[in-house]
This record gives C-alpha cells, sequence and structure tokens, in this order.
C-alpha cells in the first residue's frame, strides 16, 4: 500500500499488491480466501520493503536521510486519499446510521483514524469481531503502517551508522542483524504467549483481554512484519547475495504458501497464529525470487492494475460493505458482486483524482504539503464535531431524548461506587443510612444492577433499609467466568464471601444473560474454552444461576433477583434517517426479542420455584406493554439509557416490584 519508487519499481510487487488487496476484499465478502486477512500482513512486508530499499538508497546518495521529506512524501501519499474516505463515510453514517449508538462510534473511530490511533481506539473499545458494522474498522491496519514509520527512519539512520561504523560498509549483515534482533524481539511477544505478558497489558490498558487482542492490534506485536521486508531489502542492497537468491522455484514456492494460508487458514482454530509466518515468508520469498511464472503471473495487467488503486480499494471497499450489510441484511453473492466492482470503481476514480495529483511534484515540506496536512485532518474533524452535534436534532424526530450519554445520573455512579467492588473502604462512601433503620440491604451485580440501583435505593428508603450499593460493568454476580471478564472482577468465591462477611438482611442481585451468550463475553468451560453452541452457553447461564440459588438457599440468605431487560438493539436500519424515510418499523425485532424474553424468564421461574429465600423481578412486566418494548416511542420516553439498560426514571419505575418482593421475603 506504499509510495513506489519510478527508478526500480518491481512490476511484480505492484501484483503482489494486487493479490493482497483482493484477498482482503474477499475475505470481507465471506465467499472465498477465509485467510484473506492475512493480505493485510502481506502488505506490511511489501510497505518495509519498499520504503526500506529507498530510504537505503537516499542514504547511499546523500549519507543520510531527509526526514523533512520523507514525512512529505508520507502525508501526500496517505492523507488526501484518507481524507476524502473520511468525510464521505462520515456523511454516509448520518443517513445509514442509528443516532442512538451507532453514529458516535462512526464518528470515534474517524477522529482515531485522522490522528492514526485507530489500532489503540478500537482494542480499547471493542473485539475485531463486534465491528461489523463499523465503517472504519479497517483503518486499524492503517494506523499501525503509521505508527511505525513515525521511528523507522531515525532508526535506519542509527542502524547503518552503526554498521558503516564498526564494518566499514554502508549496508552489511550487521545492519541485518540488528533488524533481526528487533524482529525477533516482536515474534517473542507475538508467539511466546504467557499468563505475566496477558495479565500486564491488560492492567496497562485497563481492559481484560485475551492476548490474541493485544497481538492483533499492538504495533509492537506486528513490526516483525514490516522488518521482514526491511531485512529482505538491506540484503537486496547487497547485489551478489541477491542475485544468489533469484530463483523462479523460490518465488513460485512463496506463492503456493501465500495462497495457501488464504484459502485453507482461518481467523481462529489450532493454526491461528502460524497463517501469519506463512504469509510472511510467502511474501519474502516472492520478492527474493523475482523471476520465472511467479513473475510472470504477477505482472499480468488486471494484478497490476489492482495493485495500482490498491490502496483506495482497501480504504474505500469496507464503509460500501458495511452500509450494504445494514441496508439489506439478507445480501447475497450477487450484492457482495456488485459491491466489489462498486468499489472497484470508486477505488480507480480516488486513485486518478485524488492520490495521484497530490503524490505529484516535489517531495519536501513546503506550504502547499503543510496545506494538506492541515486540510486533511482538520476537515474531518470538523465535520465529526458537527455530526456530533447534529445527533440530538436527528434524535428529536424519534421523539426520545439523549439516553446514550445519562450514566452518570444513575445513583451507584454519582455514589462513586461503579466499577470499584468488594472494597471494603468504600462501604461507608457506597451505603446510604435510614434515619430509622429496619435492616440493610446490599446491591451487587454487573452493568444491569447498576441500572437499577436509583430504584433499589429508593426503595430501600421507603423500607427504611440501609442501602449499600456495589456493581461492577461486565462483572456478574453468578459463577461465570467468562471470557473478557474485568481484571478487577473478584471470583464468586470472593463474592459469596464478603455476602457472608457482611449478611445483609436483603440481598439484591443482578446479572446480565444476553451478553454473556456472545462470543466476546462468552462463559468459560474447564477447558478455558467457551462452548461454540449457543444452547450451551444458556444451559451455562442456567447452571451458574441455579448454584447461585443453591448457595443463597443454604445460606438463608434473603435473596432478590432483578432480570435482566429485553435487549433490544438499535438496529442502524430502522432507526436511521433513511430507515425513518422509507417507514421502518422496529416492531417486528421487538416482538422476537420479547418472545425469546419469555422463554428466558419461564426457566428462571422453574429455577426459583422451589426456594423459600429467594424472589425474583421481572423488569420486563413493567416496562414494556402489549408484548412489545421499543426505547424509542412516546410511552416509554426516557426510560432507557440505552438498548439493554434503564435509566433513572426508568428504574424508577421498578421500586413498587422491589419493595413487594422484600416485603415477601419478610413474611
Amino acid at each position: 500500500m506504499d509510495l513506489k519508487v519510478d527508478t526500480h519499481f518491481r512490476p511484480d510487487i505492484q501484483g503482489l499488491r494486487g493479490v493482497s488487496v483482493l484477498l482482503v476484499v474477499l475475505y470481507h465478502t465471506k465467499l472465498a480466501a477465509p485467510g484473506g486477512y492475512l493480505g493485510v500482513d502481506i502488505f506490511f512486508v511489501i510497505s518495509g520493503f519498499v520504503i526500506t530499499q529507498m530510504l537505503l538508497r537516499e542514504i547511499e546518495i546523500r549519507d543520510t536521510i531527509d526526514i523533512g521529506a520523507f514525512f512529505a512524501r508520507r502525508i501526500k501519499r496517505i492523507l488526501p486519499a484518507l481524507c476524502v474516505v473520511s468525510c464521505f463515510t462520515l456523511f454516509l453514517s448520518v443517513l445509514i446510521l442509528s443516532p442512538f449508538g451507532d453514529q458516535q462510534k462512526a464518528i470515534s473511530g474517524s477522529r482515531a483514524t485522522t490522528l492514526f490511533y485507530a489500532n489503540f481506539h478500537f482494542l480499547l473499545s471493542d473485539s475485531y469481531t463486534q465491528l461489523t458494522h463499523d465503517p472504519f474498522r479497517q483503518m486499524w491496519s492503517l494506523s499501525i503502517e503509521e505508527q511505525f514509520y513515525l521511528v523507522f527512519p531515525f532508526l535506519l539512520i542509527v542502524f547503518n551508522k552503526l554498521s558503516r561504523k564498526l564494518t566499514g560498509k554502508l549496508t552489511s549483515y550487521y545492519a541485518a542483524s540488528l533488524w533481526a534482533f528487533v524482529a525477533f524481539l516482536s515474534l517473542s511477544l507475538r508467539y511466546f504467549q504467557n499468563t505475566t505478558q496477558e495479565t500486564w497489558l491488560s492492567n496497562f490498558f485497563q481492559r481484560n483481554l485475551p492476548l490474541s487482542e493485544f497481538n492483533f492490534y499492538l504495533p509492537s506485536h506486528r513490526i516483525w512484519e514490516f522488518i521482514f521486508g526491511v531485512i529482505t531489502a538491506s540484503i537486496f542492497a547487497k547485489g551478489e547475495i541477491s542475485s544468489r537468491l533469484k530463483s523462479g522455484y523460490l518465488s513460485l514456492f512463496g506463492l503456493s504458501l501465500v495462497f495457501f494460508s488464504a484459502m485453507f487458514f482461518t481467523d481462529e482454530g489450532n493454526f491461528y497464529g502460524l497463517n501469519y509466518i506463512f504469509a510472511c515468508i510467502g511474501a519474502v520469498f516472492i520478492i527474493f525470487g523475482n523471476s520465472g511464472i511467479t513473475t510472470k503471473f504477477l505482472t499480468m495487467k488486471p494484478l497490476a492494475w489492482l495493485g495500482e488503486i490498491s490502496f483506495s480499494l482497501y480504504l474505500w471497499h469496507w464503509p460500501i460493505f458495511v452500509y450494504l450489510v445494514i441496508l439489506y441484511p439478507d445480501a447475497g453473492p450477487f450484492s457482495f458482486g456488485l459491491a466489489c466492482i462498486v468499489s472497484v470503481m470508486i477505488a480507480r476514480v480516488s486513485y486518478r483524482v485524488v492520490e495521484t495529483p497530490f503524490r505529484l511534484g516535489t517531495s519536501s515540506i513546503t506550504n502547499k504539503t503543510l496545506a494538506v496536512l492541515s486540510l486533511a485532518i482538520l476537515l474531518p474533524l470538523t465535520i465529526s464535531g458537527l455530526q456530533q452535534a447534529s445527533i440530538p436534532f436527528q434524535k428529536s424526530a424519534y421523539d426520545t431524548y439523549d439516553y446514550t450519554n445519562n450514566r452518570k445520573e444513575l445513583a451507584s455512579q454519582k455514589l462513586g461506587c461503579a466499577d470499584s467492588w468488594l472494597r471494603t473502604e468504600l462501604i461507608d462512601r457506597c451505603t446510604i443510612l435510614s434515619q430509622q433503620s429496619k435492616g440493610s440491604m446490599l446491591l451487587m451485580g454487573d452493568s444491569q444492577a447498576e441500572s437499577f440501583s436509583d430504584g433499589v435505593l429508593e426503595a430501600g428508603s421507603q423500607l427504611n433499609l440501609n442501602t449499600t450499593l456495589f456493581t461492577f460493568a461486565s462483572c456478574p454476580a453468578l459463577n461465570l467466568n467468562n471470557k473478557f471478564q474485568n481484571i478487577a472482577c473478584p471470583s464468586y468465591e470472593e463474592k459469596v464471601k464478603f455476602i457472608n462477611n457482611s449478611r445483609p438482611t436483603y440481598l439484591v442481585l443482578s446479572s446480565g444473560f444476553t451478553p454473556y451468550l456472545e462470543d466476546d463475553n462468552c462463559p468459560l468451560r474447564e477447558n478455558n474454552e467457551c462452548s461454540t453452541n449457543r444452547s450451551d452457553r444458556v444451559d451455562d447461564w442456567f447452571n451458574s444461576f441455579r448454584l447461585l440459588v443453591d448457595d443463597m438457599t443454604a445460606f438463608r440468605q434473603k435473596t432478590v433477583f432483578i432480570v435482566q431487560l429485553p435487549y433490544l438493539g438499535n438496529e442502524s436500519s430502522e432507526l436511521s434517517l433513511i430507515g425513518k424515510a422509507l417507514g421502518k418499523s422496529t416492531l417486528k425485532s421487538n416482538q422476537l426479542t420479547m418472545s425469546a424474553q419469555e422463554n428466558f424468564e419461564n426457566r428462571i421461574r422453574d429455577v426459583v420455584s422451589s426456594s423459600r429465600f429467594v424472589r425474583v423481578i421481572y423488569p420486563s412486566s413493567v416496562i414494556c406493554k402489549s408484548n412489545t418494548c421499543n426505547p424509542v416511542t412516546k410511552t416509554q420516553r426516557g426510560w432507557f439509557r440505552d438498548s439493554g439498560h434503564l435509566s433513572k426514571s426508568g428504574s424508577l419505575q421498578l421500586v413498587q416490584e422491589i419493595k413487594k418482593a422484600i416485603q415477601s421475603l419478610s413474611s
């Protein structure tokens, strides 16, 4: 995806770019190439090779690198096309995405893209698989690339000066050895996995994620791919070495590795991880071979043409695919084929009209370069700011309120008791005392419990109970060792011990259900893996719930369990401006959700039916009417904080239910 050097142009590498972007596009269609995501990693190898060759020639001629000129080339190569794609994607997001969360995600993604920290942004927000409808998801790779090139030319100068001082030669095995050492360090982080590294990274980023997520997004775990290209270019600088390695068989073997990895590896499974190595080594072999049938194949006009527009095609195809799926969820092969054609056409225009004009001319830092830099950064940021300001007006079309920004209104948040479970020094701060105390009540649970905190607090006040709030998002009250459980979340045994030590008169618990069925938060089994079967995950959740009921019954602990709300979702196709203009309705999806909620609640009833110490509250019976539950209707206006949690006013609708449950336990 990087700037080619005309004086040493390699048409086979241009064709390899074409193969790489084709693999990525096919992978995103889900129609072919299950390992096509490796095209990005091949891009990294190509980029490292091409940039290093260019800079080594400059060092040979000038004995140094013009850092300003290098960054000027990067600015004019990357930013104009990126700016146009970002602005156009934001414009479409206003029309196609829901203002109830999806547009905000697009806005934050665009800002992270413009300022080249998209990889960190997505690492700290959602896993890769949860970003299916994020039109900026593909930008993580561009951010890693630019982060690498922010430091690379300085390291290249230092390594080559050390090499010359020690060997008297500009390029030597010594310089390649230094780069090999850096690559080894990066590979060690990537492949020598251990719990110490995972724990350290989880603590540093305050996200309890598996190491695979850090491997995917962090530049430290990816730079070995660029350095494979750097080392290849360093060896190429010694002509006699490269001529001996030049072989049609070598390049054919490399191409076979690339296609084997793309066609037979997937993005999961026992061999996930090795595929990166195979694909990158394949790219290196192709570059070294540079002859034979592989070169003839890669220099075919269609592949060369795709390679020419590869950068623009990479930028454009993903938002087009995302919006296609949002507008037509049942899009099939024909629709994706048409989307591919449209992407290629737009990419060609972008290459001719945007990329090429800006790349021509001087490579030094000029006023034109600074103007391009300023415009390409300020324009997307300005548009995203204007869009952010327009969201309340967009929401007004649904006769509802801004329910994505009122988490701070919740009692658990106001008291500073959210996301701070079981810290004894917080008990005083998190306890509201009653003037005529008749006992105590303790609320514990995840974000569902947090959303019920105002109702629990008000019920406690009316019943003259001292009420303590302890809630922690994604930290279930059940014995669920979920995949992404927060590092600060105590174990089930610690929670039970805390309850026994506290011995509240009444214990109020709540834990989500739907989130723990998803791939990124599913319950881990004894093999430390989640079941791939959804019904098994449901059973895992209910086994944990049954254990909780049995334990509270054995302890004779009077317990109220508040069931999660129906997860309604904020379907962009239904809640967008286009959806409203076309008269799309959320009624059907809500009815399906309510049907699933009814089945879930019936199983809850079966589990608690024999316990004298556990009562259950079903918020859906209060919040939802006529078997429908919609957060964007007049009757439920203001009751929802988001698609699966209540706001403060919604929580207060449950006060009477909470009081009835507690009084039932008292009788």
